[in-house]
């Protein structure tokens, strides 16, 4: 299960310690950092515990919010995704995921500017360090994490850049209804630098109601089974997390998925 990973947003409540541990219970060998969560004890103990519980990092969330949408201004907004670049080097992360941030009452054309500014500022860094970054869209219109809007967009921004540096994270919760997406993963396999899996219950208020994976509206199978055929070799990493998932203790909520993708992956051939 090195490829299979549990992100720390699918158990708000734990603590990183907690996460690292009952992760590996469950059999997981590979974890999504939340910086939050490491705010609490410093990199360097992480970075100890995870060596020694030979843990491997899928990415570590999040950066950006480059045009002001997140309450710091671009120039700490940068500062704070390099202090990021470097808290992934020191754990290990195979990419850091960026939030460009909403559009925040500027032109479509100054909110690319900002974001273009940052990661031209950003980028010498995390090659350097050997982190990649990871974009990832948000397809509803108006969202506070994405001003890039439709995935044309996000896709002809990344290509501005070597695809080794600068990619797309892929969250099915807002990408995996559309079927364009799926259908064309073979022409942005290169840019593919990480999968997070999840599945969409019914809407809740204006929240993410995330919910059990198979049990939704996005065909998650179908994606395992794509993902398959083009010979995606990065980490799958499971956020679930919401109103529909609330009543169920977070170890039985991270079994059923693990051994969801089990079952679909004895039948695709993924090997993990």
């Amino acid at each position: 299960m090195q490829r299979l990973s549990a992100s720390q947003f699918s158990s708000f409540r734990w603590s990183f310690f907690q996460d690292v541990i009952r992760f590996a219970g469950l059999g997981f060998e590979s974890i999504g950092v939340w910086r939050h969560k490491i705010d609490e004890i410093g990199y360097e103990t992480a970075a100890e515990m995870l060596d020694e519980m030979r843990m491997s990092v899928s990415s570590l969330s999040w950066a950006g919010g480059f045009t002001g949408s997140s309450g710091r201004s671009h120039r700490s907004a940068i500062e704070d995704s390099i202090d990021a670049i470097y808290q992934a080097h020191m754990i290990g992360a195979r990419c850091l995921i960026i939030h460009p941030g909403a559009r925040n009452g500027h032109t479509m054309r100054h909110s690319l500017r900002l974001l273009r500014s940052a990661i031209d500022e950003m980028l010498p860094i995390a090659a350097d360090l050997g982190v990649r970054l990871a974009i990832e869209p948000v397809l509803t219109r108006d969202n506070p994490w994405n001003f890039l809007g439709k995935f044309k967009s996000q896709l002809e921004f990344v290509r501005n850049f070597e695809a080794e540096h600068v990619g797309l994270v892929l969250d099915l919760y807002h990408v995996g209804r559309h079927n364009e997406i799926l259908e064309n993963l073979a022409s942005i396999r290169p840019y593919l630098a990480l999968i997070q899996l999840a599945d969409m219950g019914k809407r809740h208020a204006d929240e993410e109601n995330r919910c059990l994976l198979g049990q939704g509206k996005i065909p998650v199978t179908a994606w395992l089974n794509r993902l398959n055929e083009i010979d995606f070799d990065g980490f799958l990493e499971i956020e679930i997390h919401g109103f529909d998932l609330e009543t169920i203790p977070y170890e039985n909520a991270l079994t059923h998925s693990r051994d969801f993708v089990q079952t679909a992956s004895q039948k695709t051939r993924i090997a993990f």
